[in-house]
This record gives C-alpha cells, sequence and structure tokens, in this order.
C-alpha cells in the first residue's frame, strides 16, 4: 500500500461523511458525430488505466488510517476493464419529449451522481448513449481523488490520440510514463518530512488554538440539517475597468 497525498487525504477524509454521495465525482460530457468504433474507444479507455496506475487504486482503510492500494484485480494479474455502458436515448427515455438536449442532460446527470465506493471500486467509468444516426453522448465519470482539473485536460488529449491510433489498426503513439502518482506522493511525504511539516504544523496550531474563523454568510432560508449539494448559477458581469484590476 501507498501513502495518500495530503489532498487525496482531505478528500477521503469527507468523502466518509457522506459515502453514498457523488459530490467528488468529476464527470466530464461530450457530444461525438460520425462512426464510433466502439471496440477501439473500449481499448483506449483500458490503456489511459493501464497508463496511470492511480486510476487503478482503491483507497481502503487500515487502522482507520487511508491507504492506496492496486485494485485486488490488479493484483491477480488480470487485465484493467473499463467497460463502457452501452445504451440508446430510446432506452433510458422510452416516454421522453422532443427536447432530446433535455433528455440527454439527465441521463449525464444520473449516470454523474452514481457514488463510488472508495475501497473497493475502479474509479473510473465511461457510458457510452446513442442519441441518433452517428450522434453519441460519451459521458466518462471518475472520482476526484484519482483526477483534477489539469489532469483531466491530461486525460482527454490522451483519449483522442490513443483512440486516433487505434481505431486506425495502429499502437498506442504515447511513450511509457517515467514515474507514477505513487512515486509524487513518495517524494512529497519525504519533503514534508522533519522541519518542513513540523513548521507548518506550529503554524496552525497556533493560528487556530483560540477558534477556527467561521464564514457567515447572509442566508434567505434555514440551513437544511443535511447538505443537498444542489446549487445553481448566478450570472454577473465585470467591467472592462474591473477586469483590469482584478488582473
Amino acid at each position: 500500500p501507498f501513502k495518500l497525498s495530503f489532498a487525496q487525504r482531505r478528500i477521503w477524509f469527507l468523502q466518509q461523511f457522506e459515502p453514498g454521495s457523488g459530490a467528488y465525482n468529476d464527470p466530464t460530457a461530450l457530444r461525438l458525430k460520425g462512426e464510433v468504433d466502439f471496440g477501439a474507444l473500449e481499448r483506449t479507455f483500458n490503456e489511459i488505466v493501464r497508463r496511470h496506475h492511480v486510476l487503478q487504486m482503491v483507497f481502503p482503510a487500515v487502522n482507520g488510517q487511508p491507504v492506496m492500494d492496486y485494485h485486488p484485480s490488479v493484483k491477480r494479474g488480470e487485465p484493467v476493464r473499463v467497460e463502457i455502458i452501452r445504451t440508446t436515448l430510446k432506452e433510458q427515455n422510452p416516454d421522453g419529449g422532443d427536447d432530446v438536449d433535455e433528455q440527454v442532460k439527465a441521463y449525464v446527470n444520473r449516470f454523474a451522481g452514481q457514488a463510488f465506493d472508495l475501497s473497493g471500486d475502479f474509479l473510473i467509468r465511461a457510458s457510452l448513449m446513442e442519441i441518433g444516426d452517428k450522434h453519441y453522448a460519451l459521458v466518462v465519470n471518475i472520482h476526484h481523488i484519482v483526477l483534477d482539473g489539469w489532469s483531466k485536460g491530461i486525460m482527454l488529449q490522451e483519449l483522442m490520440d490513443i483512440y486516433k491510433a487505434f481505431s486506425s489498426g495502429k499502437p498506442s503513439p504515447l511513450k511509457e510514463l517515467p514515474l507514477q502518482y505513487p512515486d509524487y506522493v513518495a517524494w512529497l511525504h519525504e519533503w514534508m518530512d522533519g522541519k518542513m511539516y513540523a513548521a507548518r504544523l506550529d503554524y496552525w496550531t497556533e493560528r487556530l488554538k483560540d477558534h477556527a474563523p467561521v464564514l457567515e454568510m447572509p442566508f434567505d432560508r434555514p440551513r437544511p440539517s443535511m447538505p443537498s449539494g444542489k446549487g445553481s448559477l448566478e450570472p454577473f458581469r465585470f467591467s472592462p475597468q474591473e477586469f483590469a484590476d482584478l488582473n
């Protein structure tokens, strides 16, 4: 088993409060138009997971502390399998209305909201929904404990590069990685050991010794007893001068 990064420990800790929540899911939805080579697409996802060991990890607790370890199937030497769910718009919404975009959005939201079991699930899922003739919605859902915003851009680029090669009968054009995420985490803990960690711990112990700061915000309704995770958008505009000041 490997240690977790400090960011991963925070996410793992927060997930324990709501183990059935999808709050830390990180979904991506793409519209695909044209012929799709399903076999090549599925092989592409499995190649990405093979390349990036962090996507093969589970996060069980050992003596109350989280560890990062390979999924049991990987330990048994079995090939990594990301099975893409194939479905159609009609199967998902047999009595759906005329607004296709709303039907697709509803399906994406349902798929993206499915919770992961950090201790046992592969933390990446994919679904390909046929919307119409040569028209698809590809949904990829990954837990945030193994993916961040920067990594998502890398994954999408690799998805395009590998799929292009596989669908043409060629091998992956990408070189093997010299380092994996657990290597970075090992370096991080080594760097933080000793005086570096102690200095930061002493700072926050002193800063928070009297009371933790509380963010007081005005609410137009009572705070619920349980968080719902629901939010909304509030559009606003910056003037050119305000935007320049921010920079």
